[in-house]
């Protein structure tokens, strides 16, 4: 999956502040009537993404036989931030329902604005390519945080204190982003990692994370 580093990274904070990967609306938009009447028809995976897959198919009329799965699906984003689409990078204001392709292939998905999301080249595994760049998108709109975890993917050592972390932060008014220094360390690790950082609609800055802080304007 390149969404490995998100994956990865959102299920150490799931193990050490007991955060939760598959979230209702309601936790995080509990002021927001209509995000609350969403029951489990969308969904929020980690805090970045909203899921909002199809799962009911059309009929033919006064019978049970399927007629198609729809190719669209009316969506709300909750009020309180911005959205971005996953597939398009297409902005929406939040405090409405708005109307997303749901082709076979792919399903409606939408990021938060002030979301950080690292991905890199499809893997099978945590340590299939150690020192594989990570891709670094930034979704302008809020302030972001995000923490990326590593560790060996092949022990227990962690347990032990054998990982790192550093953390991404952007800063929406000066459209920075700082990328802290590297926290802690394990056998294995790759020392230095190629960061490609872009904000949406911007060009991609590369440079050569050591694990020392950097900040850097998008």
């Amino acid at each position: 999956s390149r969404l490995m580093p998100y994956i990865y990274s959102t299920a150490w904070q799931v193990t050490k502040h007991r955060e939760t990967f598959i979230r209702l609306l309601a936790f995080d938009f509990a002021d927001d009537k209509e995000a609350l009447a969403q029951g489990s028809d969308s969904y929020l995976f980690g805090h970045t993404f909203l899921i909002s897959p199809v799962t009911k198919a059309m009929y033919y009329e006064g019978t049970d036989t399927p007629l198609d799965l729809p190719k669209e699906k009316d969506v709300y984003l909750p009020a309180g931030c911005g959205w971005y689409d996953f597939w398009t990078e297409k902005s929406f204001a939040g405090g409405q329902y708005v109307k997303t392709p749901a082709p076979m292939d792919s399903m409606p998905i939408y990021v938060r604005s002030g979301s950080i999301l690292p991905m890199t080249e499809p893997m099978q595994y945590v340590d299939e390519i150690p020192d594989a760049p990570y891709e670094i998108t930034v979704y302008p709109g809020a302030d972001g945080h995000f923490t990326v975890y590593e560790d060996s993917g092949d022990s227990y050592d962690y347990e032990s204190g054998a990982y790192a972390e550093y953390d991404l932060c952007w800063n929406d008014a000066a459209r920075t982003l700082t990328v802290s220094a590297r926290r802690g360390t394990f056998e294995g690790m790759a020392e230095t990692r190629t960061l490609l950082i872009r904000a949406v609609g911007g060009k991609t800055t590369e440079i050569t994370y050591s694990g020392k802080a950097v900040t850097i304007t998008l």
